[in-house]
């Protein structure tokens, strides 16, 4: 038999290390845990993007996309070529994110489309507006989605807020939008104060143990943060 899998993708600068408290809080739970490792790896891409005048250039380069989807094909490949998980997740934080929603059925500048093999999906750190997506980007996303973000997860141009307009454009059923106080990046991607990381992987288990309820059932984490479901 297969135990539920979740697949997670990591942000830029990141690696196959990114997830260590998100992923061992899954396998307590009775998860499997694959955490890919993709070919940006290293603060040293984290240090280009910062002092580089052309962002679009370093995040938009269509061979780090084609890896991408390859690194997110083997490993789907993986999981499933002896059984079949259920359910089967898929998460990722910032570019992580990013190749989570192109999965998922969302539209963006890069052209490398998913083909939402997943029962739900989760993004920490989601873009909105900025570099990826434009309005209407997410209308075709289905599956259930968790996406996840804090009052201090600010991006180089844009505040956190940016953010809501991915989870206006998705359509009903079984979407949540998480905002959690005081947080910013680095916390939403598992690196920082334990307090965050420990609420963040409550907020994800809650929400794959019940995605297929209808409709979400109240938070138990709520007085943390603020939540808004369609």
């Amino acid at each position: 038999a297969c135990l539920p899998t979740i697949i997670l993708s990591h942000g830029l600068g990141g690696s196959e290390d990114a997830f260590p408290k998100y992923a061992t809080a899954f396998v307590q739970h009775g998860y499997r845990v694959a955490v890919m490792g993709h070919g940006e790896k290293g603060k040293g891409y984290v240090v280009k993007l910062i002092f580089s005048d052309d962002h679009k250039a370093i995040l938009e380069d269509p061979k780090k996309w084609k890896r991408r989807f390859r690194d997110l094909n083997a490993t789907y490949n993986f999981v499933s070529h002896h059984c079949d998980p259920k359910p089967l997740i898929m998460a990722g934080h910032s570019m992580g994110a990013a190749t989570t929603f192109l999965e998922a059925g969302a539209k963006g500048v890069v052209q490398y489309g998913g083909k939402d093999r997943f029962d739900a999906y989760i993004t920490l750190s989601p873009q909105g507006t900025d570099w990826m997506f434009s309005e209407g980007s997410w209308q075709d996303i289905k599956k259930p989605i968790l996406m996840v973000t804090g009052t201090k997860d600010n991006s180089k141009r844009k505040d956190y807020t940016m953010r809501f307009a991915a989870f206006n454009g998705l359509p009903p059923g079984h979407k949540r939008f998480v905002i959690i106080n005081n947080a910013n990046h680095i916390d939403i991607g598992g690196h920082g104060k334990d307090e965050f990381t420990m609420l963040i992987s409550n907020i994800m288990i809650e929400f794959v143990n019940s995605f297929s309820t209808s409709p979400l059932p109240q938070s138990l984490y709520s007085n943390n943060a603020t939540i808004m479901d369609k």
